[in-house]
Parts: C-alpha cells; sequence; structure tokens
C-alpha cells in the first residue's frame, strides 16, 4: 500500500496531520527526509530493527514487536504513512499502556520490573545524545540527575509507576524518544575515504561506479535490484550463497554538493583473495525486462543480436586475470568482449583460466559444480526471471588450483518477480547450459589422450639404423655424413626411438620431423600426408 515514490505529500499531508499530533510543515519536513533516506518509499523490517538498535539499543526482540505494530497492513514493510502514524501513536500524548510498554522492553533490560541505576544510565546515553543534538539541551545534567528524577521515593530503583509519573511530568524524556526514532530517518554524510573498487570489470563508471568500504562494497541502488535483494532473503541458505551478502542499503550526503547519493551494501567477493581475477558473463539471449521502455529494448536486442548473447545466450563484459611471467593484469573490457563470436568465446575462456603457466584444470572443475547446483535451482525456480544479470566467475590466482574460487549472480537491477504465477525462466537457462557444455568441452580437450603431429621438411627418410643403407640412397653413411644430410637442429623432434647421435638427434626405423602442433588422439593409429605424419 502506501503512496508509492511521489515527491511530495499533497493532499496527505493534511490528512496525517488530522490523524497524528504533528503539524503539516513538519509532516512534509519528516516526509522529505524520509524520502531521501529511503528513495524507494519504505523502510524494510531489518533496517528499522538495525537504525533503531544503532541510536537506541535495545533487543532486536524489542524493534521487531514495535514494526509488527507500525507495520498495519502487514508488508514487511513500514511505508512513510505508517512510519508517522506509528510514531504518534507511540509518543504522542501519554497514555499508560504506552509507556509501560517502552518501560518494559527498552528500559527494563533484565526485566525484573523495576530500573536500576545501570539501566538508566543506558537509558540516559541513548536519549541524551539527541536530546543534545536537536534542542542543545539535555534530559537530565547527568545519569545520576536523571535517576533522582525518576525515583520519586528515594528507595534505589525505579517502577513503572515512577516511571510514568516523571514522563507525565517532564515532556523531554518522551520527546528524547520521538526524536531517536526520527534519527533513523538521517542521512551519513559522505566518507571521503571511500575508494572507487578496482576490481569492477564491467558496468558503470565514473558517478554510477561502485565505491569499497571496509569489506563491503557500495553499489548505486537501483530500486528492483534493492527489492530483489530483500525477496532473496526468504530463500534458503544454499540458494543464497551464489549471490553476494546483501546488507541493506547506505544513503549518503555530500554537504559540498548537496547531493545525496544511494547504495545498496554488498559483500566484496575478492576480500582476502591476493591476486583475484574475474570474469563477468551476462547471461541471456533477452537483455530487456518487461518494464523496459521502447528506446531499452531497442538498444538491448540490438546489444544481444551483434555479440554472443544471440548464438551462445550469453556474452562476456570483461575480465581481468593475473599473468604470472609479466607479473602484470590482463584486462579485457566490454567492447573486447562484445567482439567475441562462437568460435572464440572457448579460447577467451581458456584465458582467463590460464596466467601464463598452463591452463588450471582445478578452476573448471569447482566452476562447473557450482554451475551445475545453479542450474538445479533455474529448472525450480518460477519467481525470478533474470535479464541484463551476470554470473561471476571468481578465482584468486595466487592460490593453488582449484582453491580459492567461487561462482556468484550479480546485477538484478532488471528482473522481474513473479508472485504464484509459474514462470520458469528459459532465457536464463539456456545461456546458463551454453556455458556449462563451453566448460565442459574445454575440460573434456585439455584431458583427453593426446599426440603430435610433426611435419619433415628434410628429404632423408631414415629408414634404416645408422651404419645400413639408408633406403633411397642405398650407401653405407659416415657419422658426420648423416649429421649433415640432416635438417637444422632448431625447434625439430621425432617421435622417441631407439638411438640417437651426438646431437641428441634420433634416429632408426622413424621420421626425423618438427613437432607442428598437439591434436585429440583419432581411433586411427596413424596417418601420413605429403611429408607430414602423426606419431
Amino acid at each position: 500500500g502506501g503512496m508509492g515514490n511521489q515527491q511530495s505529500l499533497g493532499r496527505d499531508a493534511d490528512e496525517l496531520s488530522a490523524q497524528t499530533q504533528y503539524k503539516r510543515e513538519d509532516i512534509e519536513k519528516y516526509y522529505e527526509q524520509f524520502m531521501r533516506k529511503y528513495t524507494t518509499g519504505f523502510m524494510t523490517k531489518d533496517e528499522f530493527i538495525q537504525e533503531n538498535i544503532k541510536i537506541q539499543g535495545g533487543t532486536p526482540e524489542f524493534w521487531n514487536e514495535l514494526f509488527s505494530a507500525f507495520d498495519t497492513d502487514a508488508s514487511g514493510r513500514i511505508e512513510f504513512k505508517e512510519f508517522i502514524i506509528g510514531l504518534s501513536m507511540l509518543t504522542g500524548g501519554t497514555t499508560a499502556d504506552k509507556l509501560k510498554w517502552v518501560f518494559q522492553h527498552l528500559y527494563d533490560t533484565d526485566k525484573n520490573g523495576v530500573l536500576d541505576k545501570a539501566e538508566v544510565t543506558a537509558m540516559f546515553e541513548s536519549l541524551n545524545n539527541v536530546s543534545e543534538a536537536l534542542y542543545g539541551s539535555s534530559v537530565a545534567a547527568s545519569p545520576e540527575h536523571l535517576f533522582e528524577i525518576l525515583d520519586a521515593d528515594k528507595d534505589g530503583s525505579v517502577t513503572l509507576d515512577e516511571f510514568i509519573n516523571a514522563c507525565e511530568h517532564n515532556g523531554t524524556i518522551q520527546n528524547a524518544f520521538k526524536e531517536s526514532m526520527l534519527m533513523t530517518m538521517q542521512v551519513d554524510t559522505t566518507d571521503p575515504s571511500l575508494d572507487t573498487f578496482g576490481h569492477q570489470v564491467a558496468g558503470h563508471k565514473g558517478k554510477a561506479s561502485m565505491l569499497k568500504d571496509g569489506h563491503t562494497i557500495l553499489k548505486p541502488l537501483a530500486e528492483t535490484e534493492f527489492i530483489f535483494y530483500e525477496h532473496l532473503k526468504k530463500q534458503p541458505e544454499q540458494v543464497q550463497r551464489y549471490f553476494p551478502r546483501f546488507y541493506g542499503r547506505k544513503s549518503m550526503h555530500d554537504t559540498a554538493s548537496d547531493d545525496t547519493s544511494h547504495y545498496i551494501v554488498l559483500e566484496d567477493l575478492t576480500v582476502g583473495l591476493e591476486r583475484p581475477c574475474i570474469c563477468d558473463l551476462k547471461i541471456g539471449q533477452r537483455g530487456h525486462d518487461k518494464s523496459a521502455n521502447t528506446k531499452k529494448v531497442l538498444q538491448q536486442k540490438a546489444l544481444c543480436t551483434v555479440t554472443t548473447s544471440n548464438s551462445l545466450g550469453f556474452r562476456m563484459c570483461g575480465m581481468r586475470t593475473w599473468n604470472k611471467p609479466t607479473q602484470t593484469y590482463t584486462v579485457r573490457d566490454k567492447m573486447w568482449g562484445s567482439k567475441l563470436t562462437k568460435k572464440t568465446m572457448r579460447a577467451a575462456l581458456v584465458q582467463f583460466a590460464n596466467n601464463g603457466d598452463g591452463l588450471r584444470l582445478g578452476l573448471i572443475d569447482a566452476w562447473l559444480v557450482r554451475l551445475h547446483d545453479i542450474r538445479a535451482w533455474f529448472q525450480e525456480q518460477t519467481t525470478f526471471n533474470f535479464y541484463s544479470s551476470s554470473i561471476l566467475l571468481v578465482y584468486d590466482a595466487a592460490a593453488p588450483s582449484g582453491e580459492c574460487v567461487d561462482v556468484r549472480l550479480v546485477d538484478f537491477a532488471h528482473t522481474d518477480i513473479y508472485h504464484g504465477k509459474d514462470s520458469r525462466d528459459d532465457n536464463y537457462l539456456n545461456g546458463l547450459n551454453t556455458l556449462i557444455h563451453i566448460l565442459e568441452t574445454i575440460h573434456k580437450r585439455a584431458t583427453a589422450p593426446r599426440q603430435g603431429v610433426y611435419e619433415n621438411e628434410s628429404r632423408i627418410s631414415c629408414l634404416a639404423k645408422f651404419g645400413q643403407p639408408m633406403g633411397m640412397f642405398g650407401a653405407k653413411w659416415t657419422d658426420s655424413e648423416f649429421r649433415d644430410a640432416l635438417p637444422p637442429l632448431e625447434g625439430w623432434h621425432v617421435e622417441r626411438s631407439s638411438q640417437t647421435d651426438d646431437n641428441g638427434w634420433e634416429y632408426g626405423f622413424k621420421l626425423v620431423g618438427r613437432l607442428i602442433r598437439w591434436q585429440p588422439k583419432p581411433s586411427v593409429k596413424t596417418m601420413v600426408r605429403r611429408r607430414r605424419w602423426v606419431a
């Protein structure tokens, strides 16, 4: 329910003013604050609980109970209207039952029915910060002073009646509580120490790029993506582990430009990796969701047609991989990825899994295990349809092959969420199947038995052992004559044979030749073609 995402309240402000004890202009001001922080027009249950604990303490159970009281339409989120009405009911007037509720749930932490000095000190600290920030005056001069105000009969503890009495005579305590609740709408000011995230391989750059904050990443907020992550919480843990951990959202106000930026807070998948390598694969033949406008639809259709999205059901949006010999990162961008074809995609994935010292087969194994799991979920799930969403293949080049490997699904700004309607995401599944097939092919080819293809440029075929007549020449040869007749040594090899001369050249019933390539072993034993042969 609620008012959605409108920028001003209009008539609703008068209505809310009538239902609460707040003036219209206060409500307008609160609304502006609320929308500045919660751009989607609502707070989630987790946000309500975490923000309040951060400001006032108390237990998750208490704020959870309070949340249910605020969330009148039981939607699992609190819209501005519900927030203001709930706040008004909770802090407006001084009905004894409300104060009793706050006393029992928020302040009496050991639940023994009275407040001792420690509990009053905790209450003082949470209320005082707020009161000073807002009114420039404190709830009381000190925790001791507050205890004196509350403990009317001076018996060293504060009963419920004493608490209610004091609150009815002393507006500051209740006001401070109300203002503490309102502080959940404050936006943090920008932290200039935040860096742009360096391992981003695709996606938007510049103002819309991701920021790194400790072990998390701040990604510019897209409402659909935020709502998707909220839904994801209801999925079983074994499904959630294929997505980055989601820590809610964060708004930051830049005082210099008076701009507020909004982010979702996600786990940084590169934490703990010494040489993180990441490949971003955008999955699906179709890149637009059902809400896309015509321009977006055309743009996405064009992109998907000219790239491998069309032929393979996915395309590479970028990768960075560590190159051991040069000790540098090789970075491939979106442009590079869009030029890959059905034929070259396999080579690109091989390049990603190779740090310049051979293909890391352990990686392919580990990715396949995870991708099979993800595929099993997609074959079952009918809630989400993903468009322009990516699979990240991640590994640490510094770790042994097959360790520190990850596969995660990211980017959900274009996700359709269906409730109770069966809608299998075949667009995604097809791309996922091709990706699995390609990785399986790489694996199969790398582990198949191989044979060398040799090329013989010499006129000499050493058909007899050294010292015997040399076939077509029909004469005995000396050691040096034999060697002089051989092709130059560089780059030439031959299949193992019975004997070698001083220079390591092999001769006997074999041909002398240079290895030109490896190929999978066919069932036929040998293939001889114009002075080329397979050994």
